[in-house]
């Protein structure tokens, strides 16, 4: 019998949303293994998915950049595309021609703007949203509530015990906030 996974929500998923409202290229950065296909996926699970992880097919987007974009679905995720940078321009040229907001789902672990092959920043045209490794708040499926805490009551010096719930201090600290690293649900 598999195991079930249970997704976490990610709070970046409003600013995802938001962001393919009016701009025609997203890109979710984030380090490796936080979530930033998971989430792309789960957002839109219909929306046509490609991983540049897939060496045929990162061979085929480098050879003809260009021919790969004009190929690909009106709107579509391309997941690690610090792989083929090459296919920015395209791109750019794409959302020229056409602006709809949404078209291109971006990911990658790397800044695209800094990669030595990127001839294109998208300037205009792309929105950059940072994922970052799972927070205690997603984790618990609460409300952050640490800035308003810091700003408003402050916090408590002392170092309290454990509640006796799984989720106590240590077990938050030696887990880390990347999904794989989560003993408890994810």
């Amino acid at each position: 019998m598999a195991a079930t996974v249970s997704i976490l929500p990610r709070s970046l998923r409003r600013s995802l949303d938001e962001s393919l409202r009016d701009t025609p290229v997203v890109c979710v950065l984030g380090p490796r293994q936080c979530g930033k296909s998971t989430l792309t996926k789960e957002y839109a699970p219909d929306r046509p998915y490609f991983d540049l992880d897939d060496d045929n097919l990162t061979e085929t987007a480098l050879n003809d950049p260009s021919g790969f974009v004009r190929g690909l679905p009106e709107k579509v995720t391309l997941d690690e595309v610090q792989r083929a940078p090459e296919i920015l321009r395209a791109i750019k040229v794409a959302v020229d021609a056409n602006r709809s907001p949404g078209r291109f789902i971006l990911t990658g672990s790397a800044n695209l703007l800094l990669l030595p092959r990127a001839s294109e920043s998208l300037a205009g045209r792309m929105e950059i949203l940072r994922l970052h490794p799972l927070t205690e708040s997603e984790k618990e499926e609460k409300p952050g509530a640490f800035l308003q805490t810091f700003l408003s009551e402050g916090f408590s010096p002392d170092i309290r015990e454990g509640t006796g719930e799984p989720n106590d201090l240590p077990v938050r600290l030696l887990t880390g906030g990347y999904p794989g690293g989560c003993p408890i649900r994810c």
